[in-house]
């Protein structure tokens, strides 16, 4: 994923007005999760993982002005680690296909849960990972990828509100986006190159993460279309669609029910 800049949205976020995308409970088209993104890497080696969703399952979209003082970067807080790598779910599994429920408790179990998400994406090479594609019904991600400064980001978000550019300051990214619930496959997804999320960290702090470029932007999307029950493979057209299938079909083979608890075939 490159990092593309043009029209009004600025380094540090849109200049007029945005999309505010809140979900509610009945959404009901598939879940993704992103796999390698081919051109991105993340600062400590292996490539990174993308994914995307379909705008219209959303359930409620408004526009909310710009406001500077929102961006603010959030302080650092320490991700939990010692987590125990779990199977990931696949497409087609109901948990994947549904609108996740709120995190109301910010106890020793939810950070028990980030702990081994954390622990499963690094497992997967995965640039992000959300509570469903380890089977649970939660509203929370993870993330460990780069803007678009080559800048290393982490975190775990709770509940997230995802912010994108609307009008003349919407820039589409027409990148390759896989996802690790469909292992293996790829195909171009395309995004707007700019994303914020507002929500909790593990801890019930207020977070703000935003992307321009690189992978975060488009894994921030990817995430919380997860927990909204979508896929990415729901915003690509048809004939792309069943490309992206065959291409996953052709690699189940190598991909163990229990991945990544257990490797893949071939891999060292």
């Amino acid at each position: 994923m490159g990092c593309r800049r043009a029209g009004g949205v600025g380094r540090h976020g849109c200049s007029s007005h945005s999309i505010l995308v809140v979900a509610t409970s009945w959404l009901r088209p598939p879940y993704c999760k992103r796999q390698l993104h081919r051109p991105g890497y993340r600062a400590d080696g292996p490539p990174i993982r993308s994914a995307c969703v379909r705008p219209w399952h959303l359930t409620r979209v408004r526009v909310q002005p710009y406001k500077e003082s929102a961006l603010s970067d959030s302080p650092a807080v320490a991700v939990p680690d010692g987590g125990t790598v779990r199977p990931i779910v696949r497409w087609g599994e109901p948990v994947m296909h549904r609108a996740l429920q709120v995190v109301t408790a910010y106890d020793e179990e939810l950070v028990t849960l980030v702990a081994d998400m954390f622990a499963t994406m690094y497992a997967a090479d995965g640039a992000g990972l959300a509570a469903n594609q380890i089977g649970v019904d939660l509203r929370v991600f993870v993330f460990d990828c780069t803007d678009g400064d080559d800048r290393r980001v982490t975190g775990a978000v709770c509940n997230p509100e995802l912010t994108l550019p609307e009008g003349s300051d919407r820039n589409l990214d027409d990148a390759d986006e896989g996802c690790l619930s469909l292992p293996g496959a790829f195909t171009p997804c395309a995004r707007p190159d700019w994303a914020r999320v507002d929500g909790t960290d593990h801890t019930g702090a207020r977070v703000t993460h935003m992307g321009e470029g690189g992978t975060l932007a488009r894994c921030l999307q990817h995430e919380t279309d997860h927990l909204n029950g979508m896929v990415f493979g729901d915003r690509v057209p048809i004939r792309a669609r069943k490309r992206l299938y065959k291409e996953a079909a052709e690699l189940a083979g190598t991909f163990p029910s229990d991945w990544p608890v257990s490797p893949r075939a071939g891999s060292p």
